[in-house]
């Protein structure tokens, strides 16, 4: 169903849902005074028989391990929002990228957002089509039903000027480019049945990589041709982005749980030594696990390159942004910005590799504090539905 004004629902308090591999964080917004405020933030160790290779495995036990950590953070907050805005970070989702160009028949008029939503509409059945000839080579089936999701506005121009937000202006001819992203039924069936075990309703179900760089976007930096790579334990995301647009994404179906695998295979260590030893790498002492590490490194290098040509077929980088628990591990840092560089650099310039840093969170809280910023944005738009078009982001929900 696409996506209409008239379906945004007005609420000023609502939760953000991030259901990770190892963690479930959960946190609850509010806004207040056309500004966004943090009320709580709690997460709950997610069991590790609820998820198989970072794809919920358990419906009933991802919602219970949810339902505790959002009781811990209403508690806290003093409030118990009704609506959901939730990530989904599998390796299934499958993006598609298209453009088009048209002259209005009126170019005195507005541009209205009906408008923008009825250009972009036209194009989901053709996009879907492309998106089915994926799913053999990407998901490893012959076929599955699929969601649209999102869908990403990533270049706007009106009359050969680009702009940032359509609405409200004026010209002849408008160019738009946009990416469509997409996730099996079943996968976006389970987050639904989620939401309605918790009694919420949920507002949008946003994949990482589109979520990864709202972080930054108010920083000049967001203007340079970025990378953000969100380091998970199943899975790796990588989305670039130029002039503060997003210009695809792609998901690699590994993370750092690699890295434990390769050590229960060659090693007799046990998980609990497996995970001391990837988080404490100066420890290692064997040339065999030094070895290791070096193999998996080189493979999540060349993982991470080989994404970034898929995304764009010239890649010249300025910032790699790292999110994620490893990111806070200075090994890893200093291992990727050993490798990645050179892959993306001019003679001139210099790739700089580090981890998205601010004073108010960490790097692993990344991806829900982006998220908190769209739940602030879409509520936004029941009291001013101009300011903005969601960074270029409409969202699609139900």
């Amino acid at each position: 169903m696409p996506f209409r004004l008239s379906q945004l629902k007005e609420y000023d308090s609502f939760v953000v849902l991030d259901i990770g591999a190892y963690k479930v964080r959960v946190l609850i917004a509010e806004r207040c005074d056309g500004e966004l405020h943090v009320l709580a933030r709690h997460s709950v160790r997610q069991s590790r028989k609820d998820i198989d290779g970072g794809s919920i495995a358990d419906l009933y036990g991802v919602a219970k391990t949810v339902d505790r950590a959002m009781e811990r953070a209403c508690d806290d907050a003093g409030v118990t929002p009704d609506h959901i805005v939730c990530s989904i970070g599998s390796e299934s989702i499958l993006s598609d990228t298209l453009s088009t160009n048209y002259v209005r028949d009126v170019p005195d008029e507005k541009i209205t957002f009906d408008e923008i939503d009825s250009v972009v509409s036209r194009f989901e059945k053709k996009s879907l089509e492309r998106i089915r000839a994926k799913i053999p080579a990407r998901l490893g089936i012959a076929a599955s039903e699929m969601k649209l999701v999102a869908t990403t506005l990533t270049s706007i121009m009106i009359d050969g000027r680009s702009v940032s937000n359509p609405v409200g202006m004026t010209g002849s001819n408008v160019k738009l480019g946009f990416l469509n992203a997409f996730v099996p039924l079943s996968e976006y069936s389970s987050y639904r049945s989620i939401a309605k075990h918790l009694g919420k309703e949920l507002v949008s179900l946003v994949p990482v990589g589109i979520a990864l760089p709202k972080i930054l976007e108010s920083d000049d930096i967001a203007y340079d041709p970025n990378c953000f790579v969100d380091l998970g334990a199943y899975r790796t995301t990588v989305t670039v982005t130029r002039e503060n647009r997003i210009v695809g994404t792609e998901t690699l179906p590994f993370g750092f749980s690699l890295l434990s695998d390769l050590l229960a295979i060659a090693t007799s260590l046990g998980h609990i030594e497996r995970d001391h030893m990837i988080a404490h790498p100066e420890t290692i002492r064997e040339e065999s696990h030094k070895r290791l590490f070096s193999d998996f490194y080189e493979i999540l290098c060349e993982g991470i390159i080989l994404a970034v040509h898929e995304i764009v077929q010239k890649p010249y980088l300025r910032n790699i942004f790292l999110s994620g628990l490893p990111a806070e591990n200075p090994d890893v840092v200093r291992r990727l910005a050993e490798s990645l560089p050179r892959a993306f650099m001019t003679t001139s310039d210099c790739v700089r590799v580090c981890p998205v840093s601010r004073a108010e969170y960490r790097s692993e809280n990344h991806v829900i504090e982006s998220l908190a910023l769209m739940g602030f944005e879409i509520s936004s738009y029941r009291h001013d539905p101009i300011a903005g078009i969601l960074r270029s982001i409409i969202y699609r929900y139900e």
